[in-house]
């Protein structure tokens, strides 16, 4: 009876364990790659101090908002909430980009309960009446009015326009976005893979499957399966076309960094594969150049060049030409608008049409 008790509680335990270290990895890539990823809001000491109030992990307030949505008929399912207002131009793009990310856009996630939580939806009036904005772009998720349950519970876990917050099956708040910006649904969306599909289906986090989300150019899932993987440089180079799809920001700091290191090892391979990734993604002029770097070393240095690998550096070289010239229009044209605004500047915006005339 003794070692029956002792061997429970070790299963228990591992458990627990396992679904922590499956977090913690979580809101470790989170922090690292997501967008307007939180660990709870922020309340003004006594002192005057600005602190954050954490969330994460902690049980989520019981709500009602409706005979259907409440935390006792959604017991042991997983549920985002989106606190949403018409008058929010990042709380439409948000519900929107659930819609099609997660309900039109797959059904791995049709055992999660989405909710639009309407709050405060009076406070500015842009035109928009909630319900009949709500039907009309018929969402396949449901919405709340705004009434007396949605305002206690949105008060009680300081939800802000917008606010999406992720509840798992036992009720713990794990997940919290601020604000919205293009990647934002579709972190949610991963979380939701990593702490429910992941553990639920058994998936095995390995090379083959990041591979197979590679074809699929499901990117944001092959770098968070990158981050537990040893680095190799196959791992290190699907990584960056993975970053180059996902984050500008994170893909420059990556591929100086792999460009560095190529370069003090003579790794020729490495240079190769830089500069396939770059001509076949859609990139900046700065990615560009360093394609075009990496392939030319290559060429000059590595004794392999062949007709594959000459072929590669002058479609860089010609594509790079083009990147800077439709960089410098845009640039050229912004100032014109600028300047076309302001109808003091019409000596400026003269000087800036006559620019960009003399650029064909």
């Amino acid at each position: 009876m003794k070692k029956f008790i002792i061997l429970a509680f070790t299963i228990l335990l591992g458990g627990t364990v396992g679904y922590a270290q499956d977090y913690e990895r979580l809101d470790k890539f989170l922090r690292e790659y997501g967008s307007n990823w939180r660990h709870g809001y922020q309340e003004q000491a006594a002192d005057g101090q600005v602190k954050t109030v954490n969330q994460l992990g902690m049980p989520a307030p019981r709500y009602s908002f409706s005979k259907e949505l409440n935390s006792k008929k959604l017991k042991g399912k997983f549920v985002i909430m989106n606190f949403w207002s018409t008058w929010c131009g990042g709380c439409r793009a948000l519900c929107q980009d659930l819609d099609s990310i997660m309900v039109k856009g797959s059904d791995e996630y049709r055992d999660v309960q989405i909710i639009g939580v309407n709050y405060k939806e009076n406070l500015v009036d842009k035109g928009y009446k909630a319900r009949e904005w709500w039907e009309q772009k018929a969402f396949g998720y449901p919405t709340t009015d705004d009434n007396k349950g949605v305002e206690e519970f949105s008060t009680a876990v300081h939800a802000g326009h917008p606010t999406m917050m992720l509840i798992d099956d036992r009720g713990i708040i794990r997940g919290r976005w601020d604000a919205w910006s293009p990647g934002t649904a579709a972190n949610a969306a991963l979380a939701v893979w990593v702490l429910k599909i992941v553990p639920q289906q058994g998936v095995t986090l390995d090379l083959d499957l990041a591979r197979q989300y590679m074809k699929e150019k499901n990117y944001l899932r092959v770098l968070y399966i990158l981050e537990g993987l040893p680095e190799t440089d196959e791992t290190r180079l699907m990584k960056l076309e993975a970053l180059l799809h996902e984050s500008s920001y994170q893909a420059g700091i990556f591929i100086g960094k792999l460009m560095e290191n190529a370069k003090e090892q003579a790794n020729y391979g490495m240079l190769l594969g830089i500069a396939q990734i770059v001509e076949r993604t859609e990139v900046y002029s700065s990615f560009c150049k360093i394609g075009l770097e990496a392939v030319s070393l290559h060429n000059r240095q590595s004794k392999r060049a062949d007709d594959d690998s000459w072929i590669l550096e002058y479609k860089l070289k010609f594509r790079y030409g083009k990147q800077m010239q439709m960089e410098a229009e845009r640039a050229i044209d912004e100032r014109i608008r600028i300047y076309g605004e302001d109808k003091s500047n019409k000596d400026e915006l003269s000087v800036w049409e006559q620019a960009r005339k003399e650029l064909k």
